[in-house]
């Protein structure tokens, strides 16, 4: 079932920034983020996954321990990530793969966000 829409990738001081899962998560993310060496864990439980693209190309990904760790290859977030993935690995564009995605995936949806580093 999908309910309604939400932004869920921002460009930042620090890169740009995808989030998945608990949308309550995502300025508590950008803010964590965008904290540069200030950065400190929030203090509430949050549920999500976040892809962190920093201005030098590397991909990190942010869970809720506030503890990233780099990733390599595609990588992809949400619901529909894996089906995302598989298309990006048989070849598909990052847009076609989130289009498989929206139209496969049930919890999926939306207007496909596109930010350039």
């Amino acid at each position: 079932m999908r309910v309604g829409t939400m932004k869920k990738i921002y460009r930042t001081n620090f890169g740009l920034v995808a989030v998945s899962g608990q949308v309550s998560a995502i300025l508590r993310v950008l803010q964590w983020v965008d904290g540069g060496e200030a950065r400190l864990k929030p203090e509430e439980d949050l549920d999500f996954t976040a892809l962190w693209i920093k201005h030098d190309g590397t991909a990190w990904v942010v869970e809720p321990d506030f503890n990233p760790y780099p990733m390599s290859g595609p990588c992809t977030l949400g619901s529909g990530g894996d089906i995302a993935l598989a298309a990006l690995t048989l070849g598909k564009t990052a847009r076609e793969a989130v289009e498989l995605g929206i139209k496969l995936d049930c919890k999926s949806g939306g207007d496909i966000q596109e930010l350039i580093l």
